[in-house]
């Protein structure tokens, strides 16, 4: 009752900023349905991150304002039948996610504005692999669990994933639809796959990786415990690999890609994983970074490994 309560709660506070932004646009006769959209996402999702904050109003309203600015500077159009079946299909699996306790609160809202943005600016079917990552995320996660419980290495909160995961590991691919949708460049979905087979790859190395013995540590080789950032695994190297060409293949198939850009998906994955672990060796046990810092630079450079790969394949 709590948990439906709460997401009940949600639900009115969407309602009423959607009906405050269709007058608003009313008022000025401006009619640019994204702008509203978005900018009641963020109102929601802000909501969620920031709600026991005493500046918390504060740093909505700025949010706020500053995503619906965005939007309307971008003068992007797309179809109403679009953006509706965008918003029932982001916020009908981030639901699903939240109620299968793969996702909390804050994760089910940044997930539905990251599809949204997917669905979009580029289609359907960009955010299908997004969510071929997720289902293999949520899997591995669940991999052996209470092993890696007894190891000390598991997700927390039962592998439910938040905000800071979904952004770090999805602002990039977001990113490259804006982009693909603005200029309709090619390349930029090589820049989305890339930063996804990263994602997917650095994923499945540490859920799986984890279980296939000491591993070493990827600056010094020398052997490291379970967990340790930047340590590696002839099994968590192995299913990094995997994980990157099954992600590009999949890409290729439903057409988010032409054939060519299957190697360079899989190769960017799999370097993409390694750069992540070289910054959590360097970088993250040093307490400079973060996990989520970590996984945005590596997701960046994964993308920017595929986008350099196909490069003189032209657009």
């Amino acid at each position: 009752k709590w948990r439906a309560g709460r997401l009940q709660s949600y639900l009115a506070y969407i309602i009423a900023g959607f009906t405050g932004c269709l007058l608003v646009m009313v008022y000025l006769q401006e009619y640019v349905p994204l702008v509203p959209l978005f900018g009641v996402v963020v109102a929601v999702l802000l909501k969620a991150i920031v709600r026991e904050r005493e500046d918390a109003l504060l740093i909505e309203a700025l949010g706020i304002a500053m995503t619906m600015y965005l939007i309307y500077d971008l003068n992007y159009q797309a179809d109403m039948m679009l953006i509706a079946a965008a918003v029932i299909v982001a916020f009908g699996f981030g639901y699903f996610s939240y109620r299968t306790r793969t996702a909390d609160v804050s994760g089910l809202f940044s997930g539905a504005l990251v599809g949204i943005i997917l669905i979009v600016f580029a289609d359907i079917r960009w955010f299908l692999v997004m969510l071929a990552f997720f289902i293999m995320g949520s899997v591995s996660t669940r991999y052996r669990y209470s092993e890696k419980e007894r190891m000390g290495v598991e997700q927390a909160k039962g592998g439910a994933r938040g905000y800071l995961n979904v952004f770090s590991n999805g602002i990039v691919s977001a990113a490259a639809a804006v982009l693909w949708g603005v200029s309709g460049n090619p390349l930029f979905a090589a820049l989305f796959i890339g930063s996804v087979a990263t994602a997917a790859a650095d994923t499945l190395a540490s859920e799986i990786g984890v279980t296939g013995g000491e591993p070493y540590l990827i600056t010094t080789f020398s052997r490291v415990p379970a967990g340790t950032n930047g340590g590696v695994t002839i099994l968590g190297e192995t299913v990094a690999f995997l994980g990157a060409l099954l992600i590009s293949i999949f890409s290729y198939l439903i057409g988010v890609i032409p054939l060519p850009y299957i190697v360079a998906g899989t190769i960017a994955g799999f370097v993409g994983t390694n750069i992540d672990s070289l910054i959590g060796a360097a970088i993250e046990n040093r307490g400079v970074f973060g996990n989520a810092g970590t996984n945005f630079v590596a997701t960046a450079g994964g993308g920017l490994c595929a986008l350099l790969l196909v490069l003189p394949l032209g657009s």
